[in-house]
């Protein structure tokens, strides 16, 4: 994504837009495309993942300036999702899928109630470090 690549977007979406042929209806594909996209991205974060899985890239400038176009673009659109419908499918199940594990779960639980703060990894840390020279103190001193 760079400043032209906005432009040429936007352009698209005019022409797709001012297109009114009964024959164009569902040939709305950069519409949908950037709903798509639109979809996937929310916030400045949303873009960094993107950016991160080798999706987007971001010649534009700041994460957020992405997040705003895509979202300001796209609220006045009608796009035709079906030909993504199995991809978001996929996403569906795959954050449920990951949001409802478990492990997860109860990872995030674990995490809250007992490392709220970063004083209680430190003094874990600090009670391992503890434990383990007392058992080598332990060791030594039977064992010599």
């Amino acid at each position: 994504m760079n400043t032209s690549t906005m432009i040429i977007f936007l352009n698209l979406v005019a022409f797709e837009s001012s297109n009114t042929s009964e024959t164009t209806t569902n040939n709305v594909g950069i519409i949908s495309y950037l709903c798509f996209l639109d979809s996937l991205i929310d916030r400045w974060d949303d873009v960094k993942e993107l950016q991160a899985a080798g999706i987007l890239r971001n010649f534009a400038g700041e994460q957020i300036e992405v997040a705003q176009f895509f979202n300001n673009v796209c609220s006045k659109l009608v796009p035709n999702l079906s030909p993504y419908y199995d991809v978001i499918i996929q996403i569906d199940n795959h954050v449920k899928r990951h949001d409802n594990s478990r492990w997860r779960k109860g990872y995030i639980q674990f995490k809250q109630k007992y490392f709220s703060s970063p004083w209680s990894f430190i003094a874990l840390i600090g009670a391992i470090i503890g434990l383990t020279l007392t058992g080598i103190q332990a060791y030594t001193s039977v064992f010599s």
